[in-house]
């Protein structure tokens, strides 16, 4: 694996203040839920209900986290990957 960036590790420090601010305001008791809300509320600009309505994360969900049907009525399915450790990351793709 290649070195990471120091900027990687600068945002994953941020990203992990954000996601346990999220947790606790909103009581997210799974690491995964966190890193939702911080996607959705901070790259969208949902608020607490819309995230909820997209949420459909746990037990036989077919490992597809959220689904949110766009303005244009495009459907997005959303997998995500919160590992503790930056170095333990999940490869990236992307489907289209």
């Amino acid at each position: 694996m290649a070195p990471s960036s120091p900027l990687l590790s600068l945002f994953k420090g941020q990203l992990e203040t954000e996601c346990a601010a999220l947790a606790q305001k909103y009581q997210l008791t799974r690491r995964g839920s966190s890193l939702i809300y911080w996607y959705f509320m901070r790259l969208h600009d949902f608020s607490e209900s819309e995230v909820t309505e997209v949420v459909c994360d746990g037990p036989n969900d077919l490992a597809i986290d959220a689904i949110w049907i766009d303005d244009d009525d495009l459907v997005h399915f959303y997998q995500f990957k919160h590992p503790e450790d930056a170095s333990k990351g999940i490869q990236a793709t992307s489907t289209k």
